[in-house]
């Protein structure tokens, strides 16, 4: 079945569809092409000694986390309506909230699955996969799951509905026996004796100016019941009622997704931890077609078979895994340069045209520079145009300098 599922691509292979891909002239054609085959065109395919299957490294970050473990829990789950707002994810929610972890390895959105919880990161999506999921995707599906006779069991949501019903209840009923309490109080006051006035036994023949007993007693408004979770209970018994649609088996399917990539991420493996993982990773893929049908399925799980492959060429995935790369794009992103970074890289793109004897250096830098100007007609594209017209790339240089420094 694992054969059947996942069949190993050859070199030979990818360069045959490769080259059909390349004939191909119809752009509807090359997308009907890739959809089919999973394959384009490459340039590598001119070097011979490139092999295009085992060359080609699978970045572990994109494939395993933000690939497989993102498609399992959000495209899966969530968008499946496997966890539903209301329900599941509420039972999730507070298992995430009682669990603690030290403070280096991060915390995961308590909304996680709802659009307030956010997109989570790559780093994010490992900790679910390899800390988090482990201990409570068995506990969410025994809370949740119905039992074998389709009765629907109680969930630590319900028990703490429960509870809150019956405060509400005994709070509902203290206000009520504090009011009978109180109007009793005023009723025996009107019937006490006033100065120079009837006594206790003339209190029931109206009297001029009186005030009634009724007037007295004060107007409490109906208590409310403090219910958590009101829009569970407001919502009726129709959402309540609605069929479960989590698989039994899928607890231990993604445990297996847990066990494999909690393996690849150690930093010192060898070959029996390697193979393991490979295994866990093709029984996991194979079985998830069992349980949600072959639409679930992504080029990422095929791209996962081949990861144990990229681990016995190139090491454990931290040796060659992107997090590193994304963290400092990330850092580089929110340093504020205030201009300088730009205008020195402009200034070197300027260099390699003029000095550089390469026509392919001096072509590249052209198209960078012709990139990064403004439209004709701004004083920016005025930089360009001078530079181009007087074959003074100096000349250029200090205007967009001038004007990247200094703007108007």
């Amino acid at each position: 079945m694992q054969t059947l599922a996942f069949k190993r691509r050859t070199n030979a292979e990818q360069r045959e569809l490769g080259e059909r891909y390349r004939n191909l002239t119809v752009a509807n054609q090359q997308n009907v092409f890739v959809k089919t085959h999973a394959t384009r065109y490459t340039q590598l395919a001119r070097l011979p000694y490139f092999d295009l299957v085992r060359q080609v490294v699978i970045d572990p970050m994109h494939n395993l986390f933000l690939g497989i473990v993102k498609n399992h829990f959000y495209a899966i789950w969530v968008q499946q309506n496997i966890l539903r707002e209301k329900h599941e994810l509420r039972v999730l929610h507070e298992l995430l909230a009682d669990f603690s972890l030290p403070y280096q390895l991060g915390k995961l959105p308590k909304d996680i699955g709802i659009p307030a919880g956010g997109s989570l990161t790559a780093d994010q999506w490992k900790l679910l996969a390899i800390v988090y999921g482990p201990i409570i995707v068995p506990q969410l599906w025994r809370e949740c799951l119905p039992d074998d006779n389709g009765t629907r069991r109680k969930t630590r949501l319900d028990l703490i509905r429960v509870e809150n019903e019956k405060r509400a209840e005994a709070k509902k009923k203290k206000r009520q026996e504090a009011a009978k309490k109180k109007t009793a109080q005023n009723a025996k006051k009107t019937r006490t004796t006033q100065p120079n006035g009837p006594t206790t036994m003339d209190t029931d023949v109206p009297q001029p100016g009186a005030i009634p007993v009724t007037t007295l007693a004060p107007t409490l408004p109906d208590p409310l019941p403090l219910i958590a979770n009101s829009n569970a209970t407001n919502s009726g018994t129709s959402k309540e009622e609605q069929p479960y649609m989590m698989h039994p088996d899928d607890p231990a399917n993604f445990l297996k997704l847990s066990q494999a990539l909690r393996i690849l991420t150690q930093h010192v493996l060898i070959d029996t931890d390697v193979q393991r993982a490979h295994v866990l990773l093709q029984e996991y893929c194979t079985e998830l077609i069992t349980l949600y049908g072959s639409k679930c399925i992504k080029p990422n799980h095929h791209y996962a078979t081949h990861v144990a492959e990229c681990v016995r060429d190139f090491g454990p995935l931290h040796d060659f895994w992107s997090f590193l790369f994304e963290r400092l794009n990330k850092v580089l992103k929110s340093f504020n340069t205030n201009n300088h970074a730009d205008a020195a890289s402009l200034r070197m793109i300027h260099q390699m045209n003029s000095l550089t004897d390469s026509p392919h250096a001096q072509k590249l830098a052209s198209v960078m520079i012709n990139a990064s100007s403004e439209a004709r007609g701004t004083v920016a594209g005025l930089a360009s145009w001078v530079a181009e017209v007087n074959d003074d790339n100096e000349t250029g240089l200090l205007i967009s300098l001038v004007l990247r420094l200094r703007p108007f």
